[in-house]
């Protein structure tokens, strides 16, 4: 896990948040206005973490709130021992994060490479009734 003050030389300027609803310490970024535009959640690969999406928080969140989420054992979030690490396990904490705990609606996402299987089943669980639903 990286430490929550690390900056890599000042370019990660956002500040460490975490959440353990998931039964976990989970980092994420939750940056933007008050009234946001939209929503944008952006989704690592393997095996980087949030910081891949560094250049694009900071021109995105000024006009939209930008939640990037480690996924469990990448970046800060933690790495628990008991753990299964498949898909479903990542969606189920995507769930617990983005709905149960920040309870976002509508959404955009944004993915890259390993985060691309845990996208749909964490759409699937976004609560629908608002124009980014589909169901």
């Amino acid at each position: 896990m990286i430490a929550a003050d690390e900056t890599f030389d000042g370019t990660w300027p956002y500040p460490a948040r975490f959440n353990e609803a998931a039964g976990f310490r989970q980092h994420y970024v939750d940056e933007g206005p008050e009234q946001p535009g939209q929503t944008i959640v952006m989704l690592h690969g393997e095996p980087t973490w949030g910081y891949e999406w560094r250049h694009l928080i900071g021109p995105l969140s000024r006009h939209h709130r930008v939640v990037v989420p480690d996924h469990m054992g990448f970046g800060r979030s933690e790495t628990p021992q008991d753990r299964t690490y498949d898909a479903s396990e990542h969606i189920l904490n995507l769930e617990s994060l983005l709905v149960d705990t920040l309870d976002l609606t509508d959404i955009t996402l944004v993915v890259r490479d390993w985060g691309g299987p845990s996208a749909p089943g964490s759409h699937c669980v976004i609560p629908a009734g608002s124009p980014g639903s589909s169901r």
